[in-house]
């Protein structure tokens, strides 16, 4: 059986070949710790997540209070990294994301980081949430679009019954049609 880095990048001398487009992409919400996962580790779950939204098989959505989280946490001191660094970082993340404008909620200046992820999921129509927050991924909901794991969420990727290895098929994610 294929690894999913195999079925990924099946040739790790060759880019991932590029999925037949939908008409809509799927759209996904990435928590920070996530981004900086994938960004940070070079195997495993996390590598073939990266792979993927560089490879166009999904659209990470992301809002001004998500990018502001994402700035914080890339800046902290316990990471070490250089402005530099975090602007690299930053490099591989940002061409292959969707910015939605997610209107400013009045009387709330710093909402918490958890609500901010929810409405750009709500008002960016995602299709999935990708969380590392165990209270995120315990949260089910009609309103909001079902969350996964990283591993669960490339498991649901790299499905191959009845596919072609290099083209997971995500379209069972697309849950507003």
């Amino acid at each position: 059986m294929l690894a999913c880095h195999d079925m990924l990048m099946p040739n790790f001398h060759l880019a991932i070949a590029k999925p037949v487009r939908q008409a809509r992409p799927t759209r996904v919400v990435l928590d920070a710790a996530v981004v900086i996962s994938a960004l940070m580790f070079g195997g495993g779950p996390t590598a073939d997540l990266r792979r993927a939204w560089q490879g166009g098989y999904f659209r990470p959505l992301v809002s001004e209070d998500t990018m502001r989280d994402l700035h914080a946490h890339l800046a902290t001191p316990q990471l070490g990294f250089s402005r530099w660094d975090q602007r690299q970082l930053l490099n591989d993340f940002l061409p292959h994301t969707v910015h939605v404008p997610v209107p400013v909620v009045d009387g709330v200046e710093d909402p918490p980081r958890a609500l901010a992820y929810g409405r750009l999921a709500m008002v960016g129509r995602a299709h999935a949430w990708v969380s590392a927050d165990p209270e995120i991924l315990s949260m089910q909901s009609d309103r909001l679009c079902p969350t996964y794991s990283i591993d669960t969420f490339v498991r649901v990727l790299c499905q191959t019954e009845g596919q072609d290895p290099a083209s997971p098929d995500v379209s069972r994610l697309q849950v507003f049609g």
